[in-house]
């Protein structure tokens, strides 16, 4: 409701957006009623073809990167020594859909004793530091506060990616890189990952 209270009152001349029964009709001028409970993408590019008067042959989003991008992820790799490497990314932003840090560590022994040769990077932000120095390892490299499309084009060059649920693991995915997501409390068909990924769901805290 709040976001169609400032479509409203910000004098907008066409407002499309979605209302339930609890609300909201009154205050747009091209009014939806949500009915079917879909994935997020396809629900909001709906609202975007009913806006623009178009059919879209494809709802799958896509990350806009360049080639400096891509020449920073390489630099990256280089300056690390990495070849091969999987991804792990520990943290999120929602306590109930963190899965154990104990159990991160146990996923890091495996591969650092069947895939000598591989590398991990452990990813996050200034805020997961205290979680991933925890996991660090020998073979662990830091992939901290990176550049999005920059990080997403580390993603996609990975082998594998275990996260929590997240925007790296949306991003993860997106890349067509092989993700095992790890999912609390929230309905999975509003958003889950579309494609390349393994799905644990607990539906109470992980």
């Amino acid at each position: 409701m709040n976001i169609i209270f400032l479509l409203f009152f910000g004098k907008i001349k066409k407002t499309y957006a979605y209302y339930n029964l609890s609300g909201g009709k009154a205050f747009l001028t091209n009014p939806v009623l949500f009915e079917k409970q879909e994935h997020t993408i396809k629900i909001d590019m709906k609202i975007v073809e009913k806006a623009l008067n178009f059919k879209a042959e494809n709802y799958m989003p896509e990350i806009a990167v360049d080639k400096e991008d891509e020449i920073k992820a390489e630099k990256f790799l280089k300056e690390s020594k990495i070849d091969k490497y999987a991804c792990i990314v520990p943290a999120t932003t929602n306590k109930l859909k963190e899965w154990k840090i104990e159990n991160f560590e146990k996923i890091i022994e495996f591969i650092s004793k069947k895939y000598k040769n591989y590398k991990i990077l452990l990813i996050g932000g200034e805020n997961d530091m205290a979680k991933i120095e925890k996991l660090k390892r020998e073979n662990c490299i830091l992939a901290i506060n990176l550049n999005l499309r920059v990080l997403y084009e580390i993603l996609k060059k990975s082998s594998l990616v275990i996260a929590n649920d997240g925007g790296v693991m949306h991003l993860a995915w997106l890349s067509g890189t092989r993700t095992i997501a790890f999912w609390g409390p929230i309905n999975l068909k509003l958003m889950k990952p579309l494609k390349n990924s393994i799905i644990l769901h607990h539906k109470t805290e992980c």
